[in-house]
């Protein structure tokens, strides 16, 4: 992976409540939205200064990334207060400035403490946490923006974007971080960092010759916007299925070998899964 693609984490903002607001659906003035944050506030803010922002992959249901499912906005400004007078952005600094965010050890090292700086556009997400469903967001909005809790990626070859989606999301991919991530957290999660990540195996896009390409990508536009299914379910749909046999192909396996990487996937999803809830059952014994 780390041949084809970088790799970087998303937002560290150093004061969540604050940054990460949520539209709250009411009248708001013209150029602003009406929101909401987790510390209680609530207010209107200038929509200029409101990002898209993806904070946790729960929020993402399908392959593709959806901005108009996500949940909240992010507080994105470059601006110093003295260019913004006489906005709701400026009184809504004055309020973390009351709450004492700009304190944060995080915050305090900005030269301006409520700005973020910059994120460059991102093509896919690497889940940190996987569970039963296991699957790499694709994102095609540039202005889309994402926390740290998860680490983001761009594919080197900007001619080849499409086709790494694809390849980043068939059964052989989740095979592999199956078989090489981490399993060390309580519920079975599967773990997967952005250095590490960055090891594992990947077909090579140059390995695609034009008309497999593009017949992977007539099939991956039949699935990549629906639900993601436990990975019981979904290495049994046929749109999966469709995939991952152009996938196959290129690899040269045999029917058998086809079969056994399904196998593969589910075996090692029971098994950590298993091990949580044996670990789980000795805990409660114990107490």
């Amino acid at each position: 992976m780390g041949d084809i693609a970088e790799v970087r984490r998303g937002f560290t903002t150093g004061a969540n409540e604050f940054f990460y607001l949520e539209p709250t659906g009411k009248p708001a003035s013209k150029g602003c939205l009406h929101v909401r944050n987790a510390a209680g506030w609530e207010g209107e803010i200038e929509q200029e200064f409101l990002k898209p922002v993806i904070k946790s992959p729960r929020e993402c249901r399908s392959i593709l990334i959806k901005p108009e499912d996500l949940r909240y906005k992010i507080f994105m400004c470059h601006h110093d207060k003295s260019d913004l007078q006489g906005t709701e952005a400026l009184k809504y600094i004055c309020w973390g400035e009351a709450q004492r965010y700009h304190e944060r050890p995080s915050c305090r090292g900005r030269q301006r403490w409520w700005d973020l700086g910059q994120q460059e556009p991102f093509d896919f997400v690497i889940l940190r946490f996987r569970h039963e469903r296991n699957w790499t967001p694709v994102n095609i909005t540039p202005s889309l923006l994402a926390g740290d809790i998860m680490f983001v990626g761009s594919w080197r070859n900007r001619n080849a974007i499409n086709a790494c989606n694809v390849i980043a999301n068939c059964t052989f991919a989740i095979f592999i971080s199956e078989l090489l991530g981490r399993v060390n957290l309580g519920e079975g999660l599967l773990t997967t960092y952005g250095p590490e990540i960055l090891r594992f195996l990947a077909i090579h896009p140059s390995s695609l010759n034009p008309e497999t390409e593009k017949v992977l990508m007539q099939r991956f536009q039949l699935l990549v916007t629906r639900d993601v299914f436990p990975i019981y379910e979904e290495i049994q749909q046929p749109d999966r299925r469709a995939l991952d046999e152009v996938v196959f192909d290129v690899l040269g396996l045999t029917a058998g070998e086809r079969e056994a990487v399904y196998e593969a996937v589910v075996a090692l999803v029971r098994a950590r899964l298993d091990k949580a809830q044996s670990l789980k059952n000795v805990t409660l014994q114990n107490r």
